[in-house]
């Protein structure tokens, strides 16, 4: 099993749903091993949980908070910069039954890419994006993007493509090699559009910046915005529902991914 492997198995431990499970769990334990009292408060918290994490007052708001950050802007706002690079991610890949690439909602980063590159913001488009496990007879996710833009119009010269990083942390490390390497990229300072969902921006956006901010000045271009105004009843946002405790896995995940590349910077600086 490797160290992404390790990480995604862990990760669903501490998510939403897997902290519920793991606090069953430990009242399960106690419960058989006599220990009522503490059984109970395990299940008690493992219910609170529950109840908060499903609730769309507590998963639209974190979502909200974190989109928030970086608000979508109209293309014709963004100026002239060197290059756009998308972040990984949005595809779901041709596996078996499905026989060709499919969108989901993340896959807007996409079409928004192709559209700042038809307003001519930028002469280049990079994709980052490996698999984050291999499968027999799949590309990268990467070239299956490519695909896409060269279908809404971008010409495929001036598509370049990352195909080895599973992970967003490795997506900023491969396009760090790409800018060494790549003869397209050899100005000393680039001014890069970053795409990425909205959601998804803080996470992007600090890890650009921390690893590549003598080289690279960014500007935020958030795509599939998860929270808009619907005009739902007040009371709907405390009643709690699966899509709700979906969302709050997202906004938890992507929280986790932010603290935790702090804290290695962190640990780095002063440690």
């Amino acid at each position: 099993m490797d160290i992404v492997a390790i990480i995604k198995f862990v990760s669903l431990l501490l998510y939403p749903l897997g902290l519920v499970f793991v606090c069953a769990g430990l009242g399960f334990l106690y419960f058989i091993r006599r220990k009522p009292i503490a059984a109970k408060r395990f299940w008690i918290v493992g219910f609170i949980l529950l109840w908060v994490f499903s609730t769309p007052i507590f998963s639209v708001g974190l979502t909200a908070w974190l989109e928030a950050k970086n608000p979508p802007q109209p293309v014709n706002s963004y100026g002239a910069h060197d290059a756009i690079v998308v972040m990984g991610g949005g595809l779901r890949l041709p596996s078996p039954p499905a026989n060709r690439v499919q969108l989901t909602s993340a896959s807007d980063r996409y079409w928004v890419a192709s559209k700042l590159y038809a307003a001519g913001k930028a002469p280049f488009v990079v994709l980052l994006g490996g698999n984050v496990f291999e499968q027999p007879g799949i590309a990268a996710e990467s070239e299956y993007a490519r695909d896409l833009l060269i279908d809404w119009g971008v010409p495929v010269e001036a598509i370049v493509v990352e195909t080895k990083s599973r992970t967003t942390e490795q997506n900023i490390a491969e396009f760090e090699l790409l800018l060494k390497d790549n003869p397209k990229f050899s100005k000393e300072s680039l001014d890069v559009i970053l795409v990425t969902s909205a959601i998804h921006m803080p996470r992007s956006k600090y890890l650009m910046r921390s690893r590549l901010n003598e080289r690279v000045n960014i500007t935020p271009a958030s795509a599939d915005v998860l929270i808009i105004a619907t005009g739902d009843p007040s009371f709907k946002y405390w009643m709690p529902n699966t899509g709700a405790l979906g969302l709050a896995g997202v906004a938890v995940h992507e929280l986790y991914g932010l603290w935790f590349v702090q804290l290695k910077a962190f640990i780095k600086e002063y440690l």
